[in-house]
């Protein structure tokens, strides 16, 4: 009876090791996906021009960027969203939250970016600045446009904490964004998630094939899951509610960065699953051969 009790206890650690290690995929996935560094990537598809229509704020930055001295063309809703979603200007975006981010994560509530740091990130933005202005872009007018923006946005007000403000003001939880945002949710579970394939690995050093096969089939269904999510959201929208067809329009980035990382964890998971029928193959050639495992 021991023999079978112990078999049993192993065979409930496995399933354990496997349903935590699926648990910790979905999670490792969901904060890389969502990662400061993903900005640029998840905002190059979201409808600025609608949100635009949508906002008297829209309608008072246009008026702003049209009343500037230096502008020598009429802007369009359209022109502004062309803008917003270029490589250069979401990549400037994106390093603006990884900045938010790190300071998230050593505490300093009170950063915010300052006059100086925009108009750097103005001078950068050179090329798409001037095409949109039909104006080669000058020194004091990368000042004045800080100083519109400034009045639009009011930067000193946009601390770390007050952007957390605003959004609970708005009636949203800010608890999970506080955690997606910080490295160290991320390190964390990173960290986690290696030590239980370390254990698994240990644990069935003695019958190394075992270990793959525990591995790969939580991965692949993580990934697998993943990867169904980014494909409803991105090619299947008519399958969702009304209430979450409206929330597409953000979420096109978000579901592709889903769809890549799900083929990836899939991938990996696959791996691990063929190794183990290659190494389970081996180990019943060695036995048929000579009678006993070596």
């Amino acid at each position: 009876m021991e023999p079978v009790t112990k078999n049993r206890k192993n065979v409930l650690m496995d399933v354990l090791l496997c349903v935590l290690l699926f648990l910790l995929s979905c999670l490792f996935i969901c904060l890389l996906v969502f990662r400061a560094g993903n900005t640029a990537r998840i905002i190059k598809d979201v409808d600025i021009t609608e949100m635009f229509h949508e906002t008297d704020l829209g309608y008072y930055i246009l008026n702003q960027l049209n009343g500037l001295p230096f502008n020598t063309a009429e802007i369009f809703f359209y022109q502004v969203e062309m803008l917003v979603l270029s490589e250069a200007v979401t990549d400037e975006i994106g390093d603006v939250v990884v900045r938010y981010s790190r300071a998230l994560a050593v505490g300093d509530l009170d950063y915010h970016l300052t006059e100086n740091d925009v108009i750097e990130i103005l001078q950068k933005l050179e090329p798409e600045l001037s095409n949109l202005f039909g104006h080669q872009m000058t020194q004091a007018d990368y000042e004045r446009f800080a100083d519109t923006l400034d009045d639009i946005l009011d930067f000193r007000s946009l601390t770390v904490a007050g952007v957390f403000a605003d959004i609970e003001y708005l009636g949203f939880d800010t608890t999970i964004p506080r955690l997606v945002l910080s490295s160290y949710l991320l390190w964390a579970v990173g960290i986690l998630f290696f030590a239980t394939l370390f254990i698994i690995f240990m644990r069935c050093r003695k019958e190394l094939s075992r270990a793959f096969l525990i591995a790969g089939i939580p991965i692949m269904l993580s990934g697998l899951m993943y990867f169904t999510v980014g494909t409803i959201f991105g090619h299947y929208q008519q399958l969702l509610s009304e209430s979450l067809k409206r929330f597409t329009r953000f979420t096109d980035g978000i579901a592709y960065l889903f769809f890549w990382h799900g083929i990836a964890f899939i991938a990996v998971g696959l791996i691990c699953i063929v190794v183990y029928f290659i190494l389970d193959y081996s180990t019943t050639r060695h036995t048929d051969a000579e009678g006993q495992p070596k």
